[in-house]
């Protein structure tokens, strides 16, 4: 006998929407990751990195999520353009805007259902996400006092690597 999924229409397709932010997000980060090193900020570059892991590791608890309660993930497609940015004023920018919107998601997904498995689950990633905007938001008020100072810029990117 076929398991039975455990998850509702609507639960089930928010719960996919959330592997393909996730997984934008890893390779949005990734590409953040390759133009930061192009641009000479390997702080910055080994920052995103590190993010980009972070968040294939939320797609694969995704994964894990939708089949522990019976049901299994489709692996989503994605748009083949993410940002470029030169800039670490603007890759911050962007970076922040995204957790903000994936925050934004899960605060939806977590009104939305009625399922008590599922609010718990998605409950530590809106708590994820109000840390992740806190923590860009405060990269990007240090990026502020640094303004074009490209020593500041400089020093900043290095402690992104310690």
């Amino acid at each position: 006998m076929p398991v039975k999924s455990l998850l509702t229409a609507d639960d089930k397709k928010r719960a996919q929407q959330a592997l393909e932010n996730e997984l934008i997000a890893h390779l949005t980060y990734r590409q953040f990751s390759a133009s930061m090193q192009r641009a000479g900020y390997f702080g910055a570059s080994t920052f995103f990195d590190k993010e980009s892991g972070d968040e294939m590791e939320h797609y694969k608890d995704w994964e894990e999520f939708m089949d522990d309660r019976g049901d299994m993930a489709s692996v989503p497609k994605t748009p083949g353009i993410y940002p470029k940015p030169s800039l670490l004023k603007t890759a911050f920018e962007e970076a922040y805007k995204m957790e903000l919107e994936l925050g934004e998601f899960y605060e939806d997904f977590y009104e939305a259902t009625d399922d008590a498995t599922v609010k718990v689950f998605i409950h530590k990633y809106v708590d994820t996400q109000r840390k992740a905007v806190g923590e860009y938001g405060d990269l990007l008020a240090r990026l502020e006092r640094c303004g074009t100072n490209e020593a500041a810029l400089l020093a900043f990117d290095a402690e992104l690597e310690g």
